[in-house]
């Protein structure tokens, strides 16, 4: 079971391209963690020993429908880490990032011609006049308020083609996740204390160094990946 609680800490920092470990100092022995992060794709490792497991399980008494059960369940959760490598591993491509920008880059720079016609500015009165700059005001502002949703939108696209990095302003908070199903995990075969499992610290994550990091009372666990 305890390795069953390995695989989702291995799977997030498999996801984020490290190979340390502290949170797995009270799961493994020292030798066990530099097994896992000497493997070339450590989620497969610890799938594999899992595997192993089942089947010595197996040999031991488990009945043929639970092996089977179990199999499955070990085998969906490699399919699904994969899904998630895909996302990884599949960004936007270039080309297609170029074009989204030049068509807003375009948009934003026609747009005061045709609202120019909108607001009936008339190209007769002197330049700087006070209805023509009333008028220019009114077309600046409307294209801030169009360009702005435009732009977050280009930025959101480029902060969702890797959720896992820690160093995007809006990262999926894995450990929280992943400490919570170690504790469940656990909690099924009794093996923990009264006391909570301890939860991966600040100091574990690489946090780009503009990122907020939100207060917390000392009962809860770290919301962060």
């Amino acid at each position: 079971m305890r390795w069953i609680a390995v695989f989702p800490h291995v799977c997030r920092r498999s996801l984020r391209e490290q190979r340390h470990f502290p949170e797995l100092e009270r799961l493994l022995s020292e030798e066990s963690r530099n097994w896992i992060s000497k493997a070339e794709h450590m989620p497969d490792a610890v799938s594999s020993e899992i595997a192993m497991l089942l089947y010595e399980a197996r040999g031991l008494g488990m009945d043929g429908f639970t092996f089977q059960k179990c199999e499955e369940q070990r085998a969906s959760l490699v399919d699904h880490l994969g899904g998630c490598e895909r996302i990884l591993r599949t960004p936007l491509a270039r080309s297609g990032a170029i074009q989204v920008r030049q068509f807003i880059f375009l948009l934003l720079i026609t747009l005061p011609i045709g609202l120019m016609q909108t607001f009936e500015i008339d190209s007769s009165e002197p330049k700087f006049s006070a209805y023509n700059f009333n008028q220019v005001w009114i077309v600046s502002l409307y294209v801030m308020l169009f360009a702005y949703p435009l732009l977050s939108l280009d930025r959101i696209g480029m902060e969702l083609q890797n959720p896992f990095s820690t160093h995007r302003i809006d990262f999926l908070p894995l450990d929280s996740i992943c400490t919570s199903i170690e504790r469940n995990v656990l909690e099924l075969l009794h093996d923990i204390e009264d006391e909570p499992a301890e939860a991966p610290q600040l100091t574990d994550v690489e946090l780009p160094p503009d990122a907020d990091v939100p207060k917390q009372s000392g009962n809860e666990l770290a919301d962060i990946s």
